[in-house]
């Protein structure tokens, strides 16, 4: 079973994909997962676990042909916002089949992109201003 079948069992045992169900998935020796994650508590606690979990599903691409006919890369799982603090991750082909999710996400992306330029913007003043002290 590939890795991203097993994310997808994730979500059939337990509704849906979180980092902690991920973790939850593979606290059986016997789980494909299992491996994946460090078990010593004295080396990671269960937060840890739910940060690699959270890379682990990040980690799942899918490839599709482009329209330039090329073959590109995609996650194969979005986050999801539910509350202002928990999110779960969907199937990227589900999220974006359903005009619904599909326009959340899109709307959360331009949020978090307005985000990332609003925080970024002033290095470009700042990086001139450098420039300039350099020049001087």
């Amino acid at each position: 079973m590939s890795l991203r079948d097993e994310i997808l069992a994730v979500r059939d045992r337990f509704g849906r994909i979180t980092p902690a169900n991920v973790v939850e998935a593979a606290r059986d020796d016997e789980s494909p997962l299992h491996s994946r994650f460090e078990w010593d508590d004295t080396v990671a606690g269960a937060r840890y676990r739910e940060v690699q979990a959270s890379e682990l599903i990040r980690k799942v691409k899918i490839t599709y042909a482009a329209p330039d006919g090329t073959n590109r890369d995609v996650r194969a799982f979005l986050a999801l916002r539910e509350t202002e603090t928990t999110s779960a991750y969907v199937p990227t082909e589900e999220a974006l089949s359903d005009p619904f999710t599909e326009k959340l996400l899109l709307q959360q992306f331009e949020r978090e992109w307005k985000a990332f330029r609003s925080r970024y913007e002033h290095l470009r003043d700042f990086a001139a201003t450098i420039a300039r002290d350099i020049a001087a």
